[in-house]
């Protein structure tokens, strides 16, 4: 499986530039999910890699090869698209088959690569039925099987489980994880659905407006973001985002003046290319809301928000709360046990604790998060 490099990756369709110095790294083997809004440029990054677009500028290498003078059919990659592509008047094995039978395959060899690829993915009885036959999970996995059996070096797939409902996406997440366990293909996988990226990636790109946010391990981007976006981004329900302002710094800590003058102390944050933090400098502070618990008896050390109840929603075992800061008017989600009776009709005071915040400031960089 090869090692794929991208090099100072520019994209413009006329005077719209959607790719902006893209820089990556992906390694031998690696499950690589590059996920953002919509618009961001993700299905124009997977396209160029595949040979279907051109670079304004920059390189794309496959083991340390340029790929740029090399036809889309001869880079050994494989796509998978978010709408199938099946061809309605073939039947699965066909589909399949498509691809062996005009590379010249014998068709002992065709034969037994569509049965080792259906046998995978536990679709041997539909090797007969046409398309309009199947369920959407069916034909995505046919689809995968018509990648699998021309044995890539590179599986690409684009938003491939958009067009599922709920419960199967759920499902066919677990069926990519397994496939990429046994095949062990280099994989680049393609979604705005912040969920895929997190349960399915060794690596997550997080990729906004054209450039790269950062670059990590699930657990990298969702508990040290380097950005207000990724922060935001990341994480379901979002991270709660309210404004403040420095109102002191000290050695081990800083103290936080929100707009309607309660304070929030958290930990001195430094580093990460952030200025020194000073006093009167404007900033947002993040806290994830199941960090959020309905406080108890004042401790001296955590901090607090008094917040008006809009909508409680009750989730099995949990509450997620809607609600807004009294006075603020910043809004609120926090998770907490469904044992906690909560009414709209009077005010509910949470707390979190100082090691539970994260810091941007006025550009939106995240401070470093030195814990005590």
């Amino acid at each position: 499986m090869p090692d794929v490099a991208l090099k100072a990756l520019e994209k413009t369709f006329g005077a719209q530039t959607v790719l902006k110095g893209v820089d990556l790294a992906i390694k031998d083997g690696e499950f690589v999910v590059i996920v953002g809004p919509s618009g961001c440029g993700k299905s124009t990054l997977l396209r160029i890699i595949a040979g279907l677009e051109d670079p304004t500028s920059g390189d794309v290498t496959i083991d340390g090869q340029s790929a740029l003078n090399v036809s889309p059919a001869k880079r050994g990659v494989a796509m998978v698209f978010q709408s199938y592509a099946l061809y309605p008047h073939l039947s699965v094995f066909e589909n399949m088959a498509f691809a062996l039978r005009i590379a010249n395959h014998k068709p002992a060899d065709v034969k037994a690569a569509v049965e080792r690829a259906a046998r995978v993915l536990g679709i041997e009885p539909l090797l007969d039925r046409k398309p309009k036959a199947l369920s959407g999970g069916q034909r995505q996995r046919v689809a995968i099987g018509r990648a699998i059996v021309r044995q890539p070096r590179l599986f690409l797939l684009d938003e491939p489980l958009s067009n599922l409902d709920a419960g199967l996406r759920v499902h066919m997440r677990h069926e990519f994880a397994r496939l990429h366990r046994e095949l062990k293909t280099t994989t680049i996988y393609v979604t705005h659905d912040q969920v895929e990226a997190m349960t399915l990636a060794d690596k997550i790109v997080v990729l906004n407006d054209g450039r790269i946010e950062q670059v990590g391990s699930s657990r990298d981007v969702y508990h040290a973001p380097k950005s207000l976006f990724v922060a935001s981004f990341l994480g379901t329900p979002r991270m709660n985002l309210i404004p403040g302002e420095i109102a002191s710094v000290s050695k081990d800590h800083v103290v936080i003046r929100l707009i309607r003058g309660e304070d929030v102390r958290v930990p001195f944050y430094s580093g990460n290319g952030v200025p020194p933090a000073r006093p009167g400098d404007p900033v947002t502070i993040g806290v994830r809301p199941d960090a959020l618990k309905r406080a108890q008896a004042p401790d001296g050390r955590s901090n607090s928000l008094t917040v008006r109840v809009d909508i409680v929603e009750t989730l099995g075992g949990s509450l997620t709360v809607y609600g807004l800061i009294d006075k603020q008017d910043a809004p609120v989600i926090a998770l907490l046990p469904a044992s906690d009776a909560l009414t709209t009709e009077e005010p509910l005071r949470l707390s979190f604790c100082p090691e539970d915040v994260y810091l941007f400031d006025a550009e939106g960089r995240a401070f470093a998060r030195n814990r005590p």
